[in-house]
């Protein structure tokens, strides 16, 4: 579910019936607006995945490589680098996070252009501070399916908090080569840290010691993202899962 503003406080929150007649109407509205957004979103995933942004650490050792959809392409350990063995890791840290950055406003401002309205849309941090719901303090119906689903709705969006606040906390490791160094994605898809060992560059050269660097971060990032895919699955919403519906969400955006 996409909400355009937090969620009221629960205290506030009010249920109340709609006549039969209307159902169909409104249910059509949303299914166009649903085709609408999916149509915008398959747009500007279009233009993002064609997209590349390339950055460099402010003591230009390392360059980094991204497409406009967030993933590392590149690293590319500049000829300078030679002379600092043991500052690679900080290096390649400081780049990826540079080009982060560069991608994030870029997506921000693809954004703006091709999805009026979605600057209010949610995020990670965002939702993280939006209060859990008191089911108690909920006023509705004496509707006993309509109680039911409401009690349902109350603990997945309480349990959705709780996953977020846990995959913040994870840290995912993998090592680089062999022994050449590691990768640690911090949360979800959160922050990239690198170390690399000192003699790293010096016995893979920088070609082959950036494809090790960037095959390690692509093996840490889709394991956070399967853990945390692991973690929604294990919310209940109607008939399935939260999970599930963000994966048929996701490939209905991307195909």
């Amino acid at each position: 579910m996409v909400f355009s503003q937090p969620p009221p406080d629960s205290k506030s929150i009010k249920w109340s019936s709609m006549p039969d007649e209307c159902l169909p109407r409104h249910i059509g509205q949303l299914n166009t607006a649903r085709m609408n957004l999916t149509h915008q979103v398959r747009t500007l995933n279009g233009v993002l995945i064609r997209q590349t942004l390339t950055r460099t650490d402010k003591n230009d050792l390392v360059t980094v490589t991204m497409s406009g959809l967030g993933r590392v392409i590149a690293i590319d350990c500049r000829s300078s680098a030679q002379r600092y063995p043991h500052r690679i890791g900080e290096a390649v840290t400081a780049a990826l996070a540079i080009a982060r950055q560069a991608v994030g406003e870029l997506q921000s401002e693809l954004k703006r252009a091709l999805l009026p309205g979605s600057g209010d849309w949610p995020t990670a941090e965002t939702t993280a501070a939006w209060p859990r719901i008191d089911f108690n303090a909920v006023a509705f119906s004496d509707d006993p399916v309509g109680r039911r689903r409401l009690a349902q709705a109350v603990d997945s969006f309480n349990k959705l908090q709780e996953v977020q606040a846990r995959c913040r906390g994870t840290v995912t490791t993998r090592k680089i080569g062999r022994g050449a160094g590691s990768v640690q994605v911090h949360g979800r898809d959160g922050d990239i840290r690198v170390e690399v060992s000192r003699n790293a560059l010096r016995d893979l050269g920088g070609p082959r010691l950036g494809e090790q660097i960037v095959a390690a971060i692509d093996e840490a990032v889709t394991a956070a993202a399967t853990s945390h895919h692991r973690e929604l699955n294990q919310i209940p919403v109607g008939d399935g899962t939260l999970g599930e519906i963000l994966r048929h969400a996701s490939e209905q955006m991307t195909n």
